[in-house]
């Protein structure tokens, strides 16, 4: 095994862990941002969901009373359908021009995050804005295996904003999606037995990560959370623009 690499999947996942402790999304997203320049990108893809649905189970478990399962009657069924259809027709898509529409599209739904309580009242989600989240969740599914900026704020508004179930109904969501995206991997022959060293070290350091984040958890408010998951929204933006251009 790689030390120097199995070093960086340590330190990304265990930054990670307490990110998405906090947020709700985005355990892997250090791990895809830094990881592509020393491993080809499926194999990141793999390595980050394996190491992503062992730390979402475990969140998902502590927190299994606070799930609000009728939040996901709508957005599961309909982005595991989406994800089906993207990850058969991926390979002939070209990667780096939907990089690129996908990274501005984060961008562009930071920057309405940040808006004013005001403006978002007015703008409050619709069954076709609903609809197009799901979709396009759907696709980032399939594709990049990102799909948490794009439903968090769906998710952070059905639960009301309350914290812990919102934390719970997400991890619950990634386990879902994750296995199922996973499977498919794992059938493409994406997923080989020479990942799971690297996968180990990365769980390791996610679920060290996830006891740190809950430690800090109580002590964050949702206002807080707001900007954590914007700031996450225009890292993830900015990384996937620039990792896709030419």
């Amino acid at each position: 095994m790689d030390c120097f690499l199995a070093s960086i999947i340590f330190i990304s996942m265990l930054a990670g862990g307490i990110f998405q402790i906090l947020t709700g999304f985005g355990a892997n997203m250090l791990l895809l941002m830094i990881l592509p320049a020393f491993m080809p990108l499926l194999q990141v893809s793999a390595v980050s969901s394996m190491i992503s649905l062992c730390f979402t189970a475990s969140v998902g478990f502590s927190l299994r009373k606070h799930v609000d399962w009728k939040a996901m009657l709508v957005p599961l069924p309909g982005v595991l359908a989406v994800s089906t259809f993207a990850i058969h027709v991926g390979p002939l898509i070209d990667k780096r021009l939907l990089g690129v529409i996908f990274g501005l599209f984060l961008l562009l739904l930071a920057l309405w995050s940040l808006s004013s309580d005001r403006f978002r009242r007015k703008s409050a989600p619709n069954w076709k804005v609903t609809a197009a989240v799901v979709v396009a969740a759907g696709f980032a599914s399939g594709w990049f295996g990102l799909c948490g900026p794009l439903i968090s704020m769906s998710f952070l508004a059905v639960t009301h904003e309350r914290k812990l179930a919102y934390i719970a109904t997400m991890q619950v969501f990634f386990i879902m999606t994750g296995s199922f995206n996973t499977a498919a991997r794992v059938a493409e022959g994406i997923i080989t037995a020479d990942l799971l060293p690297l996968t180990a070290i990365g769980i390791v350091g996610v679920l060290l990560g996830k006891n740190i984040g809950m430690r800090l958890l109580d002590r964050i408010n949702v206002a807080f959370m707001k900007k954590l998951i914007s700031a996450g929204l225009l890292v993830s933006g900015l990384s996937t623009v620039l990792k896709n251009l030419p």
